[in-house]
């Protein structure tokens, strides 16, 4: 029994695990957003646009550049995320379910409206990178 139990538990963490990073496109259905390659992803809809707040980051040999920190922006301001790797993956914002593919040497765009609050991750999918934190208020 405890075999049993321990092997639901493993599977429900695993699960859970996988799709902690999952987004949903505007159907609800699974996959990712609206962003692919060096397309940005549109902003919200209904949602006054402010001044955008480009970040420009660059991954190569494994190392981030700038260096990880925290961006802040304002509620309603619109965020360009241009990033350029020097090898395929997938780049994600939490939060605002927005996710790029990363083509090695082509800059991948992700632009949305930060139109809700709190301290969003974005990171690599493949390579497991934090990015950078979105600090929006």
């Amino acid at each position: 029994m405890r075999r049993i139990r321990a092997a639901v538990i493993a599977v429900i963490a695993a699960l859970l695990f996988a799709t902690g990073c999952a987004t949903k496109n505007p159907s609800g259905a699974s996959g990712p957003a609206p962003a692919q390659g060096s397309a940005a992803a549109p902003a919200s809809p209904g949602i006054a646009q402010g001044p955008v707040t480009e970040i420009d980051i660059t991954i190569r040999n494994g190392q981030i550049s700038p260096k990880p920190a925290i961006h802040k922006v304002h509620k309603g301001d619109t965020v360009k995320l241009v990033v350029t790797s020097d090898t395929d993956d997938w780049v994600h914002v939490h939060g605002f379910d927005q996710e790029a593919k990363l083509t090695a040497g082509q800059p991948a765009v992700i632009e949305f409206v930060a139109d809700h609050s709190g301290v969003f991750v974005v990171e690599t999918h493949t390579a497991e990178k934090q990015l950078l934190q979105l600090q929006v208020s």
